[in-house]
């Protein structure tokens, strides 16, 4: 990732059935637009203007690569403790309204208690 990319982020926290524990952080990355044109002319391999299905493959196993580097930019933490996650299997990416869209999930190693 660039230092200067900006990105509107949402985080949804996903509880056990019991509702007693955290079983995942999904997260969701729109993009601005400054990196959004930057990730068209590198991935639109056929220069149509739009990312088709294996464009954003090669979108998301970019992306997955470069933030493994940084934990995937989140710290979690219970009472001053780290929380060791486990990295998202997979993430996905979309192109939406001209702006990249990234989604993965990662579940704690021990559940959090609540």
């Amino acid at each position: 990732m660039h230092p200067h990319v900006f990105a509107e982020a949402r985080l949804d926290v996903i509880l056990s059935e019991d509702h007693q524990s955290v079983k995942a952080l999904r997260h969701l990355w729109r993009f601005d637009d400054l990196f959004s044109s930057t990730v068209m002319m590198e991935f639109d391999k056929n220069s149509d203007l739009k990312l088709d299905d294996k464009e954003l493959k090669e979108v998301a196993e970019t992306v997955h690569s470069s933030l493994a580097e940084f934990n995937y930019f989140q710290l979690v933490t219970q009472d001053g403790k780290d929380v060791a996650m486990t990295p998202p299997p997979h993430l996905m990416a979309n192109f939406d309204n001209d702006q990249p869209i990234i989604l993965f999930e990662s579940e704690p190693k021990v559940p959090i208690k609540l």
